[in-house]
């Protein structure tokens, strides 16, 4: 098959074009007018010579050994290809069978011994990898973080429909981060592994899957690199950067797949409300308790406070307490903003990438005080800390009694009686106190 490729060779498009925000392996990438591609089949290449001095050059493509990176002359029926002075296209058709960066090399100044490196590459253009595979996703569906799930990959050949021949690379890439969070070789195509919510935070992620298949030799992928990854080119893919000290063993793939994408959703944690309702104008404690999908603590979480308008006002309360598996907020008068609904968000984001794991909004009552109220001061003693939650935890000894419980009974007038209950194994005591 014989096909039709135009290619600009001027460095300042070539700079820009390489610079600008782009996926490698796909259209935008390289320097053709259409996509160049790896292909075993000769193809015409069509050269912009506008920017170029008068001169030939000869056509280079690159080597990848696992010690060294180099460019070598393409030969074709013994003669180097070229591509003369005055001609738009090159000597001979040609396989585009390596994928990466090919050099129009200057050949007066190879044939008196120089060699094109990291430093003296002018004009280049850049094959890139040809989609060959198909990637098809399973049990991606309503993914949350906290929870436990298992995915299948199922990576086929577009030719024949079944497992790439040799096998492929596949990785998933959290795109928050731009990091690997799963790269493995299968020789069937078949990858199933398990989502552990420990590992895999909330946010976008990317499938891709490829294969190097030049000279039959991998080269860097073995070693942990992954499909076009942060590493590879550093900056981006240009001559300054295509080098073994920048790219290291290793060579972009020549097939690759249109690249698959999930999401695990920010989870909502379980919430436990013992007390939503405050009044406006008075103090008292808003009481909230919260755990993951399996009971367990959810450490260092935030929180706003929202009014009922919705205006954030958190800065107003000072007196916050934040455990592993609760808040308190406690404010003497809960008066910056009106009677109504107001909100307590409850939020975390473990890595700060801007993808929240945890996100659950509480909504609370804030009213008129009633004609006379009740506020726990103190519910079992000396026998836990936990003093507002209604609750005695155990029996008390004989050794902690007499047990003292104490209340207020609020009026609407801010008049306060604190009421102190005394028990004993078998008689009950009361004081009344009278506190403005």
């Amino acid at each position: 098959m014989r096909k039709h490729i135009v290619i600009l060779v001027t460095l300042a498009l070539l700079l820009t074009v390489i610079n600008a925000s782009a996926t490698p392996g796909h259209d935008d990438w390289g320097i053709s007018e259409d996509e160049l591609n790896y292909t075993t089949d000769y193809v015409e290449v069509e050269i912009n010579i506008s920017t170029l001095p008068a001169i030939d050059f000869y056509v280079m493509f690159p080597k990848y050994t696992v010690a060294n990176m180099s460019w070598e002359r393409l030969m074709l029926g013994g003669s180097p290809v070229l591509l003369e002075s005055g001609h738009t296209t090159l000597s001979s058709d040609i396989q585009t069978n390596i994928s990466g960066l090919w050099v129009l090399y200057p050949k007066s100044t190879y044939d008196i011994g120089y060699r094109p490196n990291g430093s003296n590459i002018d004009h280049y253009f850049w094959v890139n990898s040809t989609e060959q595979y198909e990637i098809e996703l399973t049990g991606v569906d309503d993914l949350e973080y906290g929870k436990n799930y298992t995915i299948t990959i199922v990576v086929t050949d577009k030719d024949t429909e079944s497992a790439p021949d040799g096998g492929c690379w596949l990785d998933v890439i959290r795109e928050s981060t731009d990091t690997k969070v799963y790269h493995r070789f299968e020789t069937d195509g078949h990858f199933e592994f398990d989502l552990d919510w420990t590992e895999y935070l909330a946010g976008n992620y990317t499938v891709q899957a490829y294969r190097d298949i030049d000279y039959l030799e991998e080269h860097g992928y073995n070693e942990g690199k992954g499909f076009y990854d942060t590493e590879y080119g550093q900056t981006g893919i240009t001559p300054d950067w295509y080098n073994w000290t920048t790219c290291g063993p290793w060579d972009p793939p020549e097939y690759m797949a249109e690249s698959e994408q999930f999401i695990i959703e920010t989870s909502e944690p379980t919430v436990f409300i013992n007390n939503d309702v405050l009044y406006w104008g008075f103090d008292g404690i808003l009481d909230i308790g919260f755990e993951d999908f399996d009971e367990n603590n959810i450490s260092s979480i935030e929180y706003k406070i929202l009014n009922e308008d919705e205006v954030d006002i958190t800065g107003f309360f000072l007196n916050t307490t934040i455990a592993p598996n609760s808040i308190k907020i406690q404010d003497d008068f809960w008066n910056y903003g009106n009677n109504g609904t107001w909100y307590l968000v409850l939020f975390k984001d473990i890595d700060m990438d801007g993808n929240e794991e945890w996100n659950t909004t509480v909504e609370f009552l804030v009213t008129s005080s009633p004609e006379l109220r009740w506020l726990w001061v103190d519910d079992d003693g000396s026998i836990s800390s936990d003093n507002t939650d209604g609750f005695i935890p155990e029996i008390p000894s004989l050794a902690d009694q007499p047990l003292d419980i104490k209340f207020r009974i609020i009026s609407k007038t801010i008049l306060s009686i604190l009421i102190l209950v005394r028990t004993y194994p078998f008689l009950v005591m009361r004081w009344d106190y009278l506190q403005l």
